[in-house]
């Protein structure tokens, strides 16, 4: 383990850093409140190309110790399954990456560039997530660990289980958001989620609403009457994408038109308690400060 965890060969970590900073550049410049003079969808996704020529000559010095770009079908296809819409998005994206150019890019009708950058930028994110392999062979060395330790450590999990359910009933019973309506700023079309009130259904088990791709997504709900609370449990996203709901921002307001900030979290997150200063108010909204697509599993508001 301690070998795992030691820093990236030099080589191997340029070519990351290389990877990383055009994403980061692209999803900068998608973020920016200033507006543009003309359009950048080229510019973007020549920058997603970039980051996904550098990942695949990261995996490929991985394996090979050499930084010729890795071919497709040695990367995980499930992995990058996650990161595209639909196998054809994921096809269209790979061409692109391996014969497009910034001039390319320029001389294509806008309405097919504007459908060929979310391809290039899920897969430039997929392939970014598959250079995580450290992390991973980690949590595999972690499960073979806690298989040796046996019994003993299998009996403190029950226990530490029943205390989580008894925590999780304890909360649900306070949930000042349970049973109450909610809205969304818009809704991807094709996704199944749950119906207002409902933050929990069988065909949408991993979210319970989903947004398009848009500015400052959020979601609002509306607690029937001004309440007082001191806490928002945040549940993610579980199978996949949590990344999108960071810097995520919760409001409250008692008119729907003056919001008040009381917490905000700019770490990607599995669960979060946000807690701060009991606040009197009828609706709540989680909102996210960047472009990008925001689906949650469960929101919960406790005194």
């Amino acid at each position: 383990m301690r070998e795992l965890l030691q820093p990236a060969v030099p080589e191997r970590a340029a070519l990351l850093l290389r990877a990383q900073l055009a994403a980061d550049v692209a999803r900068r410049t998608e973020d920016s409140a200033e507006p543009f003079e003309g359009s950048v969808d080229a510019i973007l996704c020549e920058l997603y190309r970039e980051s996904i020529f550098w990942s695949r000559s990261a995996i490929t010095f991985a394996e090979r110790g050499e930084s010729v770009p890795a071919p497709w079908p040695s990367i995980d296809r499930a992995l990058l399954g996650r990161y595209a819409k639909d196998p054809e998005s994921l096809t269209r994206a790979q061409l692109a990456a391996d014969s497009g150019s910034f001039e390319k890019y320029a001389l294509l009708p806008e309405g097919e560039r504007q459908s060929l950058l979310p391809a290039l930028r899920g897969l430039a994110l997929g392939l970014l997530a598959e250079l995580d392999l450290n992390r991973r062979a980690v949590d595999g060395l972690w499960v073979q660990r806690i298989v040796r330790v046996g019994l003993v450590v299998a009996g403190l999990g029950i226990l530490v289980g029943v205390g989580i359910r008894a925590s999780e009933h304890a909360e649900a019973a306070h949930d000042l958001a349970q049973g109450k309506p909610w809205r969304t700023s818009s809704s991807y079309g094709g996704v199944t989620t749950c119906g207002s009130p409902s933050q929990e259904c069988p065909q949408s088990p991993d979210f319970f609403f989903h947004t398009n791709e848009e500015l400052r997504p959020w979601l609002e709900i509306d607690l029937g009457a001004p309440q007082t609370f001191s806490a928002v449990r945040v549940d993610n996203r579980k199978d996949c994408c949590a990344e999108r709901a960071s810097p995520l921002i919760v409001e409250v307001s008692s008119d729907q038109s003056h919001w008040h900030r009381v917490a905000r979290k700019d770490t990607v997150f599995t669960s979060w308690l946000a807690k701060f200063s009991p606040v009197s108010a009828r609706y709540v909204r989680l909102r996210i400060d960047k472009r990008e697509s925001l689906h949650l599993q469960r929101v919960r508001v406790l005194p």
